[in-house]
């Protein structure tokens, strides 16, 4: 079984709620895969919690990148908190993954697959604030965005974010970075 779901409260509520969470009906032997992207400490709990209901069902985080673009292109990453050592992942799981994404990492034991997603989302929002403050720069000192958009991913700053040059498009130099990249 597949979940996604927005924060650690609710997934903590589809597994462990007393009147319908997922634990309260039969769950051994059954493998639960959470792509959610929560904080570790409740993916851990919620997975021992699993194991504490059944020892012979499975828990993983498997917390995805890529986005809605990347989802309906099938091209998402899967950041798996679990290792290469892992037979049954690597033969029952990973090529259900696969039909979500290209790139299947296994990050190591319980959480850390959340741990690097985390971090991923770090940098990337990172470079997408630098990015909205060089766009503004160059803006502001008279430089069309689709200009200055092309000489950055042609240039040593090319990026992701820089390349969703449609963001870059409705901006005007009149207008604020950061606010217009969260918009």
């Amino acid at each position: 079984m597949f979940t996604m779901v927005p924060e650690g409260r609710h997934v903590q509520d589809v597994f462990l709620n007393p009147d319908n969470g997922i634990l309260t009906g039969p769950v051994h032997d059954k493998t639960f895969v959470d792509c959610s992207t929560i904080d570790p400490s409740t993916s851990i709990e919620v997975g021992k919690a699993v194991l504490r209901v059944s020892p012979t069902a499975r828990f993983y985080d498997v917390p995805v990148s890529g986005g809605v673009t990347g989802a309906e292109a099938a091209r998402l990453s899967c950041l798996a908190g679990t290792s290469e050592d892992d037979a049954y992942f690597r033969d029952c799981l990973q090529p259900l993954l696969a039909m979500m994404g290209r790139n299947i990492f296994c990050v190591g034991g319980p959480g850390q697959g959340l741990v690097a997603k985390l971090c991923n989302n770090y940098l990337s929002g990172t470079i997408a604030i630098a990015t909205a403050e060089a766009m503004n720069i160059g803006m502001r000192h008279g430089i069309e965005p689709k200009l200055l958009s092309d000489i950055f991913n042609k240039s040593s700053s090319g990026s992701w974010q820089n390349g969703k040059s449609s963001y870059w498009m409705k901006w005007t130099a009149a207008e604020g970075p950061f606010q217009q990249t969260l918009m």
